[in-house]
């Protein structure tokens, strides 16, 4: 038995959801999780986007797992590139920006790979009513209908957060905005990414998980001290 420092682990929910991912045939008519197991096998190095600063006991103990070397290569982090999108409206969101107080402005996003549904969306736009926070919303456009005329958005939103925040629906820079100093936290859904690119600039961060590993990365920064996850039902994740 592997003595492990740390209680973290994934709820019942992340773990059914894990498993129904983890052990279905790809058109390579193998699994994630049997392609995982054979590279382990036969590889001689392992090395991880990760370092010692934050994953110690992980890195030792996946040592001790593969009976291999595992090198922390860092989090190789890329640098923002300033160079923004001719797209008048994600011009517009940095021109907003400029005119923020420095720390002062949350950012919410959750990756292009996340589309929250309309139930989750409300409940988004309510809690940051209800917050009276300022903020940044780049809402990537929802799979459960076409938006070209019709607001994704709980009806009044727009209007009574004007003061407040801008949302942006679609693709914007998220790097750019992180590193914009009026930013001071971040609203995100715990893919790795995107939590280093928030601690890479010094931001609080706020997981609300959707996927994968992504409720045990909240988790996770909150035993270092370096975030906060919104918590679900543990049954059903909801």
């Amino acid at each position: 038995m592997l003595d492990f420092p740390s209680t973290l682990s994934y709820r019942k929910y992340e773990s059914l959801e894990l498993m129904s991912m983890c052990y279905v045939e790809d058109a390579s008519s193998a699994s994630f999780a049997q392609r995982g197991s054979e590279i382990f096998s036969a590889c001689r190095a392992i090395a991880i986007r990760s370092c010692k600063e934050i994953d110690d006991v992980y890195i030792d103990a996946l040592h001790k797992i593969v009976d291999n070397p595992v090198f922390p290569v860092g989090l190789l982090l890329s640098m923002s590139t300033n160079l923004f999108s001719s797209d008048t409206s994600v011009q517009s969101i940095f021109k907003w920006l400029d005119q923020q107080k420095s720390g002062s402005i949350l950012f919410v996003g959750f990756g292009s790979e996340c589309k929250p549904s309309k139930e989750e969306v409300d409940e988004i736009a309510h809690g940051l009513e209800l917050s009276g926070l300022q903020f940044i919303w780049i809402l990537q456009k929802p799979n459960w209908g076409s938006f070209d005329e019709v607001d994704p958005l709980p009806e009044g939103f727009r209007q009574r957060t004007a003061e407040k925040g801008v949302v942006h629906i679609g693709w914007a820079p998220q790097k750019e905005i992180l590193s914009h100093p009026s930013i001071g936290g971040s609203l995100v859904q715990g893919g790795w990414g995107s939590v280093t690119e928030s601690l890479q600039y010094g931001h609080v961060v706020v997981v609300l998980a959707f996927v994968y590993d992504q409720g045990f990365n909240g988790r996770f920064l909150m035993e270092k001290g370096l975030g906060i996850e919104v918590e679900r039902n543990e049954e059903d994740g909801l």
